[in-house]
This record gives structure tokens, C-alpha cells and sequence, in this order.
């Protein structure tokens, strides 16, 4: 990410310093007070204007127009911020997963406790049932076998 940046980065550097400062290293203009859009007739550049209109590079490519500020700025930063919006949605996701995961094991212990009980009780009703009715039965033919006794 950083080496393929630096390049474009060194570039307009140079090319900025190409625009403000000379071969030689002084100012392209005599007078400190002259800026590049100001005309006066008694100092001239030290550069002589090009027929092109359009300035070129030494390769022969035009050289690009200066950016403003919001698009250099979405220029540079636009693949980090991209990498971090989707490495911080991946990130987000990935916890929703996570949580909604140990929210169904905790769903699913909870109800395998209260599925236990409840079959406890059952089992616990259906034993007092068969005991009730073994009792019923004990008495009927307690009952009966004291009648036939009478008899």
C-alpha cells in the first residue's frame, strides 16, 4: 500500500518544486514581490515560455493539473479509508456472528434445563399415577378378597 503511494507522493513533489524553483535554484522570477500571474514589462522569467500550452514532462507526457484540495485529499487517502470501513464491517460482522453463536448455546442450555424439568416432572406425575392406581387396585382386591372371606 505505502510503496505504490510513495511514488505518486515523490512526483508531485518534484513537480511542485519544478513550478516554484530553478535549475539553479533560485526563484523563476527576479523580484520576490512578482508572482507568477502578476506581467511586468522590466523583469522577465529565467525560463522561456513554451509554444505548448499544455507542459510536458521530461518522458514526453503532459504534466497532470494541480488537484484541489478534496480531491488530492480523496486521491490519497481513499484506499486506506476504503480498507479500514470494510476491515471495520468485516469486524462487525464477525462479532455479530460470535455473539448471536453464544447466544443460541445459552438459549439452548437453558432450554435443555427447563426441557429436563419439565420430563421430570412428567415422569414424576406418571410414577405417582401408576402408584396411585396400583394402590386402587391393592384396595379392590383387598376389598374383594374380604367379601368373599364374608361369604
Amino acid at each position: 500500500m505505502y510503496r505504490s503511494s510513495l511514488p505518486r507522493v515523490i512526483s508531485q513533489a518534484l513537480l511542485l518544486a519544478r513550478k516554484n524553483v530553478g535549475i539553479s535554484g533560485t526563484r523563476l522570477f527576479s523580484t520576490p514581490s512578482q508572482t507568477p500571474g502578476s506581467t511586468s514589462s522590466s523583469s522577465q522569467s529565467t525560463i522561456a515560455p513554451s509554444a505548448d500550452p499544455s507542459p510536458r514532462t521530461p518522458d514526453g507526457k503532459p504534466e497532470p493539473k494541480e488537484l484541489n484540495k478534496h480531491a488530492a485529499f480523496y486521491r490519497f487517502y481513499s484506499r486506506p479509508l476504503l480498507k479500514m470501513f470494510a476491515i471495520s464491517f468485516l469486524t462487525l460482522q464477525a462479532l455479530k456472528l460470535v455473539w448471536s453463536s453464544l447466544e443460541d448455546e445459552e438459549t439452548k442450555e437453558k432450554y435443555a434445563k427447563a426441557n429436563e424439568l419439565r420430563r421430570q416432572k412428567l415422569l414424576d406425575e406418571r410414577e405417582e399415577w401408576r402408584n396411585k392406581k396400583k394402590f386402587e387396585k391393592e384396595q379392590k382386591t383387598q376389598e374383594h378378597a374380604s367379601k368373599e372371606a364374608e361369604k
